[in-house]
């Protein structure tokens, strides 16, 4: 792993090695934590930043990120996306994260005066499947589109697996977990992580 310089003082390097340590403090599974912070507020006080609880493997479910929802709001499954991934992976962390990081973001941050900047930390214990990288685009999207275009968003994946990516088969249904060109960081206490940045401006 190719890995950035590490920064002390810049207020995101604790706040991720806490978040990793979280996905990583239940059992074997899969684990997901959404951090929201508008304005590079890092209070978490819910009023202008917001983390989600820590999402299990069975958080998800028919929710706007299913990819399975019949509901007329709900996301429909993109093409590149097989019935069968998208079913089994419905249920997976992510989607439960998303959901409560857009209600919040939808909720609350619309409501703050003179936003500028919205940044998601989805943290994770395993990089997201080819399923959930899509979820995590759709996100991003209408994270976008919330605001109207008219501030900066920044959705990061952020995950501490061995490899950035890595395919393998759930119930025989192959996937990638994790992103070919994500960027290898430390953090100053030494903590090793993979990112992948989706970013606009406008």
């Amino acid at each position: 792993m190719s890995l950035s310089t590490p920064h002390s003082n810049d207020p995101l390097d604790k706040i991720i090695s806490a978040a990793l340590s979280d996905v990583h403090a239940s059992a074997e599974g899969l684990y997901t934590q959404a951090l929201i912070m508008v304005n590079d507020d890092v209070t978490f006080n819910q009023e202008n930043s917001y983390q989600t609880a820590v999402k299990t493997a069975s958080s998800g479910g028919e929710a706007l990120y299913s990819l399975t929802s019949k509901s007329q709001d709900a996301h429909p499954r993109p093409h590149d996306i097989s019935e069968d991934e998208a079913r089994l992976s419905s249920h997976d962390s992510e989607v439960a994260a998303l959901q409560d990081a857009y209600d919040w973001i939808t909720g609350q941050a619309i409501t703050l005066k003179e936003v500028h900047k919205v940044h998601v930390l989805v943290v994770g214990n395993i990089g997201p499947c080819d399923a959930c990288k899509k979820r995590l685009e759709l996100f991003f999207n209408d994270i976008v589109q919330t605001f109207e275009g008219k501030v900066t968003v920044i959705v990061d994946s952020v995950y501490d697996t061995p490899e950035s990516n890595k395919q393998a088969k759930r119930h025989n249904v192959a996937s990638v977990y994790g992103y070919a060109k994500a960027t290898g960081h430390t953090t100053s206490a030494g903590k090793q992580y993979w990112r992948f940045r989706q970013e606009f401006r406008p």
